[in-house]
């Protein structure tokens, strides 16, 4: 299997050592003043843990270890998270641009969610962080931010690595079927789309 991955190229590298010898110096108290926030869309069915059988070769494939994987992925929602340290905020889900076919995400969606929520979430003294997708990088957006005064960390391209909130999206993803298993097989209907929301919260 080939795995998919972006082009770390020579400028990348570069802007990726310019961000450690800009924030080297900083220490645990520095830290704990940034912000870390992040987009994800959750998918019924998406980000289940697959569950492996291993059989001998004169072994048969027994019916239940069979698992049937739903395709559709039309119940779907997009959340946004933020978290620092010793502090965490509930899972804000949020609507896709309603001027764009498919509600999809774009620089106005995110300037109302950041009018929305940022306000009451980032002090003077914090550090907001966020990746370098290009909703974020859109002037409406960087616009807002200048507006509220909001200390931004600049952020390397291709580096999603560096934020830790990286790793809660498929945490998260697992554990929503552990407390719903029924969620993957759900019909498409508005109810199932509130289950969802409800429990990746709750998760």
């Amino acid at each position: 299997m080939q795995l998919r991955r972006p082009i770390f190229i020579d400028e990348h590298i570069r802007k990726r050592r310019e961000w450690t010898d800009r924030y080297e110096h900083f220490i645990f108290e520095d830290w704990k003043r940034v912000k870390w926030t992040d987009e994800c869309f959750i998918e019924r069915g998406v980000g289940i843990q697959p569950t492996w059988t291993f059989l001998r070769p004169n072994e048969q494939l027994i019916y239940y270890n069979v698992k049937k994987i739903r395709c559709e992925k039309d119940v779907k929602k997009m959340f946004w998270a933020n978290f620092s340290f010793n502090i965490r905020i509930n899972l804000i889900p949020f609507d896709g641009d309603p001027l764009f076919v498919r509600g999809r995400v774009f620089g106005r969606t995110i300037r109302q969610l950041y009018t929305d929520y940022l306000p009451d979430l980032v002090g003077p003294e914090d550090i907001f962080i966020y990746d370098n997708a290009p909703v974020h990088t859109v002037c409406i957006v960087r616009e807002i931010l200048y507006e509220l005064h909001i200390q931004m960390m600049i952020w390397p391209p291709y580096s999603p690595n560096l934020n830790p909130i990286e790793n809660l999206w498929s945490i998260m993803k697992g554990e929503i079927y552990k407390i719903d298993p029924g969620l993957e097989h759900a019909s498409d209907t508005e109810r199932t789309l509130e289950r969802l929301i409800a429990v990746a919260i709750q998760v």
